[in-house]
């Protein structure tokens, strides 16, 4: 049997709109895509569970995506890339971000309290007034965050790549501080830029690298390198020289006090 031109042009074009069309997958994401979005927490967490078996939590569908004052507390989202996301007055409180890609998002007045985001990428994120009580940043990468007014209580600071940061009346305190990676270029919480005084291993590693033949020992050096002037270096050093060492002690003493209470 044969097909006359009519018929095979007409076939062709229903072959044309059948493949123009979204797919089940296609349209099931943008559903939960705005679902993601919802004030409703179990409602937004079932979207997240399905986003991921189809891949979709770190394929790029959410960059750029609007979440603002989502619900996702508790939300498991390791992994998941964020970059440039508008997540403004999101509640995250308790939620896993290990590892995941939040790079130039905005965060601004979101609550992280107790949320893990050990290793995430927080580089040029505004967290603005945010809240991470007791959250996890452990080795997180916050260049050029802006953490002005933050609240930071408790938090895991351990390693956090913190250099060209905002911290202007961030609430923090000097033991948080000592235990991070870097700090160079970054604004104290009191508005002051970083003099260098906490001696952060992350900061010499840095300046060596940018600097082969860089003597650390040398001050007029050390000082061009965190850009201040030399007299308030030699006035950090000082500071270090007198409370660094017990303030570390008191630091890491305190850290074995919450292990123990932690884990009797």
């Amino acid at each position: 049997m044969t097909t006359g031109k009519g018929g095979l042009r007409n076939i062709v074009q229903r072959l044309i709109e059948n493949l123009s069309q979204p797919g089940e997958d296609a349209e099931s994401k943008l559903l939960l895509l705005r679902q993601l979005r919802s004030t409703n927490n179990w409602t937004a967490l079932r979207a997240i569970e399905r986003l991921r078996v189809m891949g979709a939590l770190e394929d790029g569908s959410l960059i750029s995506s609007s979440l603002m004052g989502a619900s996702l507390a508790n939300a498991d989202l390791h992994h998941a890339n964020l970059s440039q996301a508008n997540m403004a007055e999101v509640d995250l409180t308790g939620s896993n971000l290990m590892e995941s890609r939040l790079s130039g998002a905005d965060l601004l007045g979101a609550n992280l309290n107790r949320a893990n985001l050990f290793r995430a990428d927080l580089s040029s994120v505004n967290l603005f007034r945010a809240k991470l009580v007791g959250a996890n940043l452990q080795e997180t990468f916050l260049f050029q965050a802006d953490l002005r007014g933050a609240d930071l209580k408790t938090a895991n600071l351990s390693g956090a790549r913190l250099s060209t940061a905002h911290l202007d009346g961030a609430t923090v305190s000097l033991g948080q501080l000592v235990q991070v990676g870097m700090l160079s270029g970054s604004t104290m919480p009191d508005g002051s830029p970083y003099d260098g005084r906490f001696n952060l291993t992350g900061d010499i590693q840095f300046a060596l690298f940018l600097d082969l033949e860089m003597d650390v020992n040398d001050s007029a050096a050390m000082a061009r390198f965190y850009e201040v002037p030399l007299n308030d270096y030699m006035r950090g050093q000082g500071w270090a020289q007198e409370y660094l060492p017990r303030l570390k002690e008191a630091t890491a003493q305190a850290t074995i006090e919450n292990l123990a209470i932690d884990h009797p």
